[in-house]
């Protein structure tokens, strides 16, 4: 049985303390794109899904970068949204990454396969996720969470991580601590492989025998699939080293690497914010909802930090309705919209109607943010 089932929403990654673990080598890193010195004063954390063509949050280069390397994806949002204003200000500081996602989704599913129109939809489509890739490994590469970090170094073997965030805050301190127990089991359970078949790994799959598991419900800045639909690999995940995937395989320049099987092209395996997700479409993605069901419905304790049901996501409040979870079961939101001096009075009301329905035994709505935290090591 899951002992504590930690849920993480982007607020999670957006609210946590951020610090710099090579700062050596994050200052390189920041130089290349913006050949000139980055004072970290001026690092953002991951942004929220309405602030990904901020340019606030392009701190480490030039939004006129930015243009030059996703023109199509610009044009999209110019054209579709009626935008003119210099890009990363003005209106485009309300641009909803869902919605942008969604449309280009659906021009992929109206334009006929084998079109012109098809194939410049699914371009545009994986600019997207690039640009999104590109921004989320910019704002953590070299960094930390210090609550991130907390969180996991708090962790049983039998508890479960349920994370609808790309980022790898989290998959950084699970790969890096000793045992990454959660890490190891997911790849074993819903995989169907290990994580690194070494005798280490392997005596660690001998050891324990907790049912923790880490499931990224839309995929992860270091998993990737094979293009090619003719080839084995292309039903399959391969979970990346977390650095190098920051580096190299979410950059937007230079060339994509290659699966180890047929040689064609790999990408980053993300499942867009879409009204109709396509997670059921995938083995391994319908796998990871259902033990994320079934460790929802067994938990002793649940922690929902930074995840605010928003309503266009119907398979995430299906999960939780559907989880039945037991009257029994201490349920904590941890939520800037717990606040009641919260700005944004309609989101909050609308949240509030929701908690109560979602958890109609009660839940702890004391703490607004992930640093109000304490762990237990």
């Amino acid at each position: 049985m899951a002992q504590t089932v930690y849920v993480l929403g982007a607020g999670a990654s957006h609210g946590d303390t951020l610090r710099i673990s090579d700062e050596k080598k994050w200052k390189k890193a920041c130089k290349k794109d913006r050949n000139t010195e980055v004072d970290h004063t001026i690092a953002t954390n991951p942004p929220l899904i309405t602030s990904f063509f901020d340019a606030n949050y392009l701190w480490w280069t030039y939004p006129e970068r930015i243009e030059k390397l996703f023109p199509e994806m610009i044009n999209y949002i110019r054209r579709r949204w009626g935008i003119k204003g210099v890009f990363g200000t003005g209106d485009w500081l309300h641009v909803n990454l869902e919605d942008i996602f969604t449309s280009a989704a659906i021009d992929v599913e109206f334009n006929p396969p084998g079109t012109n129109a098809h194939a410049e939809s699914q371009l545009l489509l994986n600019q997207i996720k690039r640009h999104v890739s590109f921004i989320l490994g910019r704002c953590t590469i070299y960094r930390y969470g210090k609550y991130s970090r907390a969180l996991v170094n708090a962790l049983d073997e039998s508890d479960t991580i349920i994370n609808f965030n790309y980022d790898l805050l989290i998959d950084q301190e699970v790969i890096s601590r000793t045992g990454i127990y959660q890490y190891h089991n997911f790849a074993n359970v819903v995989l169907d492989k290990p994580f690194q078949n070494t005798v280490q790994f392997r005596a660690l799959r001998d050891k324990h025998t907790g049912s923790g598991l880490y499931l990224k419900m839309h995929g992860s800045l270091n998993w990737t699939t094979c293009t090619n639909n003719s080839c084995p690999r292309s039903t399959s995940i391969e979970i990346g080293d977390v650095l190098e995937s920051l580096l190299s395989r979410n950059s937007p320049t230079g060339r994509p690497p290659r699966c180890e099987t047929c040689r064609s092209e790999v990408s980053t395996v993300l499942i867009p914010p879409l009204l109709n997700k396509p997670v059921m479409h995938s083995s391994i993605f319908r796998n990871i909802w259902s033990n994320a069901l079934y460790a929802l419905s067994q938990a002793k304790k649940i922690i929902i930090i930074g995840y605010s049901f928003p309503p266009t996501d119907f398979y995430t409040e299906w999960l939780f309705r559907s989880a039945r979870i037991n009257a029994d079961t201490q349920v904590q939101v941890v939520n800037p919209l717990n606040n009641p001096s919260h700005p944004n009075q309609r989101e909050q009301e609308r949240f509030n109607r929701m908690m109560p329905s979602l958890f109609p035994h009660g839940y702890d709505a004391q703490l607004t943010a992930f640093n109000q935290m304490q762990f237990n090591s």
